[in-house]
């Protein structure tokens, strides 16, 4: 967190940090998880990434 800072684009941390990421990097997209190994916001960052860019 500490290397975060107004550069980022998109951001994903632990929902108890969510709130001290957007302070340090405020216009990015923030992305909050409960567990990193095991969550469903990772399919639909995928999805977001592809429909905004056309990334594949």
């Amino acid at each position: 967190m500490a290397n975060l800072d107004e550069s980022a684009d998109l951001v994903i941390t632990h929902q108890d940090l969510t709130e001290r990421a957007r302070l340090q990097s405020p216009n990015a997209i923030h992305v909050s998880v409960e567990n990193f190994m095991n969550s469903p916001k990772y399919d639909e960052i995928v999805m977001m990434m592809i429909q905004s860019e056309g990334v594949r």
